[in-house]
């Protein structure tokens, strides 16, 4: 395939899932909890079935693009392809753009989310002990040193249902 064609075949498949390149708008994030340093899960932020009760991260987000109105967090254990990609979790939350936010932490293993928060895709995982069908699911590797992160992506909501991607960046939460 020449390069023509593939940048043609890439943005018609963004623009079949309603999705445009980001805009390299600068978008930065960062982990608002000293608990959470980036290189180990905080104790007690595992799922219940290793004695946690972990929730997301706070996190601060800066150099929003202009006109977002909603923010994604995926939650990924990249040490396990299954769980990658958002495969413990979707969330997103209605935001007013200024260029700002703070997301407050999610607790895991339920589906009662906080007023302007959604479950965009469930968690991945199935088997008993792992609380399926919830909208986030703690990292729960059992202490194997999985690498876990989280991909940032902001989004401006279409009237037609689809969204713009606006900006995208990934952080590491830590191993567990």
């Amino acid at each position: 395939m020449k390069p023509l064609q593939f940048a043609f075949l890439v943005l018609l498949m963004g623009w079949i899932v309603g999705l445009s390149a980001p805009s390299q708008a600068g978008m930065k994030a960062r982990l608002a909890d000293e608990a959470w340093n980036g290189e180990i899960i905080p104790d007690g932020q595992q799922c219940s079935r290793h004695g946690g009760a972990g929730s997301t991260p706070t996190l601060e987000i800066s150099g929003i693009p202009t006109n977002t109105d909603e923010i994604t967090i995926a939650i990924n254990d990249e040490s396990f392809p299954l769980m990658n990609n958002g495969g413990h979790g979707v969330l997103g939350f209605a935001i007013d753009n200024e260029g700002f936010v703070t997301l407050p932490p999610i607790q895991g293993e339920t589906n009662d989310l906080p007023e302007g928060v959604r479950s965009i895709a469930a968690h991945k995982a199935t088997a008993e002990g792992y609380s399926p069908g919830t909208a986030y699911l703690p990292p729960c590797s059992g202490g194997m040193g999985n690498r876990y992160s989280v991909t940032i992506t902001a989004l401006k909501r279409t009237s037609n249902g689809r969204a713009r991607l606006l900006d995208q960046i990934k952080i590491p939460l830590g191993r567990y």
